[in-house]
Formats: structure tokens, sequence, C-alpha cells
């Protein structure tokens, strides 16, 4: 790493811990200035020791993130599918999942957990993160650590993978996510990448798993394709090695790629706006307004679902258009209909439409019956469609 004679940010600043696993947040820093030698030695040393550190209360454009990263060591360009639409810097790469009209897409591309880069020669030490949209809630990342997750496999277990190689390829992991690479593409990413199952993480010295969504095989082995993989991985993001990070406007993150796997939390319903694209589903069991057993596998009741309903007319038209119902063997009274109905009405004066769907099932058949029975006039003031 090359000495920047130009760097002379010297403030004090605070190292805290942001829980009993690992990751730490940074508070005092003003990332748009340059590090001085000390400062810049005290932050990757902060790095390696907590593996994910957070940057408080910042706010940089394009260039001044790309100008910061570059304090740690030279970057790397991003392959043509990586860019992100409309950004002039190669060297930055624009994570979205909201459409030119600014409003939510879908879920992000990757799902799974990952390292970045791992289908490179050489890994990629460090990953810097400054979210400039974050949804109203939700939206957390998830980081499991490998070395955490290796000290605490048995020692015989340990054996069996010390001289495991595990193969990485970008286009693997395109086409099982259901893309087809170009020949540029494959180009960029290069060829399939061996490398140790169990690596030394070269600037802590610890040993840890170096595996995610890009690993497509054990070497020797690929008749077993990722199913010895998806057992490691699994062990390796039990919750004891994860910390969960919740983004705050303002926050810079930096990752160490040897040490951590990452991934956008899974969550469901209203916790999970942005991932919807808009739509947020409801499944209500037997009993409707009056005795709602669950609300997406939560415990839930009357007062919960109508919760959630007012917080979805609250957030729309930007955060979400669509509420979607699951009717699972309910068949609601005349006094239930109406209760059911009045909870509609809360969110369909801002929302685009509110769905009924599932009833084409045979279990469904009572409360098909009864929900067609309603007067057309009452579901076209709600905005509803009965999906079948």
């Amino acid at each position: 790493m090359s000495d920047d004679s130009g760097n002379n940010q010297s403030a004090p600043f605070t190292i805290r811990p942001l829980s009993e696993k690992f990751a730490a947040e940074i508070v005092g820093l003003d990332l748009r200035n340059p590090l001085n030698d000390a400062t810049r030695k005290a932050v990757l040393d902060a790095l390696v020791r907590h593996k994910a550190i957070c940057f408080r209360d910042q706010s940089l454009s394009g260039e001044q993130q790309v100008a910061f990263t570059q304090q740690f060591g030279s970057l790397e360009l991003f392959v043509i599918a990586n860019r992100g639409r409309e950004n002039p810097l190669p060297l930055l790469n624009i994570v979205t999942n909201m459409g030119r009209d600014g409003k939510p897409l879908g879920d992000l591309e990757t799902k799974r957990w990952h390292t970045d880069k791992s289908f490179l020669p050489t890994p990629c030490f460090a990953t810097i993160l400054h979210p400039v949209i974050l949804p109203p809630i939700g939206g957390e990342t998830c980081f499991a650590d490998m070395s955490a997750a290796y000290d605490a496999m048995p020692a015989e277990e340990k054996a069996k993978l010390e001289n495991v190689r595990i193969v990485h390829s970008r286009e693997y992991s395109m086409r099982r996510a259901g893309k087809v690479p170009t020949a540029q593409e494959i180009e960029d990413a290069g060829p399939p990448m061996s490398q140790p199952l169990v690596r030394v993480n070269p600037h802590s010295g610890r040993k840890g798993f170096f595996m995610g969504e890009h690993a497509s095989h054990l070497e020797g082995r690929e008749s077993e394709g990722r199913a010895p993989i998806d057992a490691l991985e699994a062990y390796a993001t039990q919750d004891q090695f994860v910390y969960r990070h919740a983004w705050r406007k303002g926050d810079v993150l930096m990752w160490d790629n040897g040490s951590l796997l990452h991934r956008p939390a899974v969550q469901s319903g209203i916790s999970r706006l942005a991932g919807y694209g808009g739509e947020v589903w409801f499944k209500i069991d037997r009993g409707l307004a009056f005795e709602i057993e669950e609300i997406n596998g939560i415990p839930g009741n009357t007062e919960r679902v109508l919760k959630n309903l007012q917080l979805c007319a609250d957030l729309a038209p930007t955060w979400v258009q669509t509420c979607w119902f699951a009717l699972d063997g309910c068949a609601p009274s005349a006094e239930s209909r109406l209760a059911y109905c009045d909870l509609l009405r809360k969110v369909s004066g801002k929302l685009q439409g509110v769905h009924l769907y599932g009833l084409a099932r045979p279990s469904m058949q009572p409360a098909a019956s009864r929900l067609k029975a309603l007067p057309a006039e009452e579901l076209a003031e709600w905005g509803c469609q009965i999906e079948k």
C-alpha cells in the first residue's frame, strides 16, 4: 500500500463495538477529508480486528467515496453487468432496486450468501458500501463470520477440510441465478478459479472458510455438485456466527471479504416493503379480523393487522402500491365480513389495488362463495379484486 504524503486528517475518533460477536462503529471522522498515516493505520487495524466497521454520519459523493477507498489500496473495475445504470464511475458499483420512476422494482439481484469477487485469482480485501436511499423499514444486511465458524468446528471435522480446494466461477453463479452471461461478461470475470476452502486471511492470519454463491463445487468432486458446500454454508451461517447491520442514514460500511460472507436480510411481509416491488402480502388464517392466527407466519391479532395496514397507507404510494391478502380456509360470517371490509377501507384510498387471492383451492370454496357474493359496488368502492 503506497504512502500518501497528502493525507492530513488527524481528528480524534471513537471506535465502539456493534455486537458481542464482531463489527464496530467509528464516530468522529469526516471521510470527505483524506486520512493521515496514523489514522489510516488505525482504521485498517480496526477492520482486521472487528471485520466490519461502520463510519457514522457521512455524506459522500461518488467521487468522494472512490477517493476515500483508494487510500487503502488499488480498486477493481466492475464487470459490465455490475456497473449499474447511468454510472460514470467504472470504479463504483451502483446497487439499486429502484426504477427510473423512483419506485421499487423488487428484490435485489443477490440474495444468497457470498463474498465479493471470490472468482478472481486474488480475491478483493474489502468492500465499502454507502447507501443513498434506504427503505423506510427493514433492509438490513447480514454478515457471517467464517473464522468464528471454523474455530467452532470440531477438530476432526476441520482435518477433513484442511487441504480441500473449492472452485469459484462468476459464469456459474450467473447461470444459477437464471441469467445467460454474454461473452464479454465471461471474459471480464475470467475462468473458474480454484481457492483453498480453508483460507488463511492474509491480514489477520486466522483461518476461515472461503465459499459463497460463486462456488460451484469442491475440486475433484464435481459429481457432488454444491451439496457439500451447501451443508457447510448452512453450518457457518447459523445465528451464532451472524451480525445483522441495521442501516442508518449516513452510514459507510467497510468489511473484510476474506473473513465474512454477506447477504441482504431475508424477511417477509411489512418489514420487507422494498423487496416486494411495492406489493405487501398478508396471510390471514381463519377468523379474519376477529381471531387472526398468523400474519406471514407470525402470531397476530386485529390490532397488528390494523397497524400494518395503516403503515401501508402511510408509506403509499412510494413504497407500497398494492396489498395482497391470502385467505386460507376462511368462511367469514356477515359480522366478520363487515370487519374485514373495514380493514380494506383503511388502505384502499391510497393504494392502486387490494387483492384477495387463493380462492381457487377446494378448501377455499366456502370463502370464495361468500366473498364473491359481495356486491360489485362494494368491491369497486375499495378497489378490490378477487384473484382465483
